[in-house]
């Protein structure tokens, strides 16, 4: 696309870090606003290959947000570290100028981005070399197409990991490892084309599944 012009814009971000119960909750809020003109956006054409159009100017503010805290205050005889996290991301992303043709999308949801992401986890790692992972995703529904008027819907996702992690053996280190992927067998979409010819817009995911391996260095 020749006529395609650079994006332009100015960002203004504030935020703070800072911890608490003797630092060992760590919390950080970032707070951001966005003004961008000649923003780029995909299309996709009936063939399903993408090309790029500038969408006039857009406005994006939002929250983005982490904390941290150490379930142990120092190793004990079972565990060398254990901790539990937490992340919230608020998004806030609209057109503010864009009209194509005769249909004006100020207002509209920025196609792809959701509102509200939360995501969470518990990490464990033992003094015998057994470690474990759980983590937890959920995304808010996400529109589609410049219009909002397809969506994809909100999902939750829940997956673990165990395994054990030996010693170095003359400088070998050994993993052996097993995990599930998905356990609520959410239905969702992953990695959605955007504003995509003939309202193909979903890429189905894979349901409930699980995962072993190894691993030598």
């Amino acid at each position: 696309n020749t006529d395609l012009q650079p994006e332009q814009g100015t960002d203004y971000e504030a935020g703070i870090k800072t911890g608490f119960f003797n630092r060992r909750l760590y919390a950080e809020v970032i707070g951001f606003y966005f003004q961008l003109q000649h923003a780029i956006v995909v299309r996709q054409d009936a063939s399903g290959s993408s090309y790029y159009i500038n969408a006039g100017a857009t406005r994006q503010k939002g929250i983005e947000s982490q904390l941290t805290y150490p379930l142990l205050s120092a190793p004990t005889a079972a565990f060398t570290s254990a901790r539990i996290w937490l992340s919230y991301t608020l998004d806030r992303f609209t057109y503010d100028d864009f009209q194509k043709n005769a249909i004006n999308y100020s207002g509209n949801h920025l196609p792809g981005i959701p509102d509200n992401i939360v995501s969470g986890g518990l990490d464990l790692f033992s003094t015998t070399g057994l470690f474990f992972h759980l983590t937890y995703y959920y995304s808010d529904k996400i529109p589609l197409n410049d219009a909002n008027s397809a969506y994809a819907g909100s999902y939750q996702l829940l997956g673990g990991k165990i395994g054990y992690a030996a010693n170095k053996i003359k400088k070998i280190s050994l993993s052996v490892f097993a995990g599930i992927d998905n356990a609520f067998n959410s239905r969702y979409s992953l990695g959605n084309d955007i504003n995509a010819a003939a309202n193909r817009y979903y890429n189905a995911a894979p349901g409930v599944n699980y995962f072993a391996g190894l691993s030598i260095s």
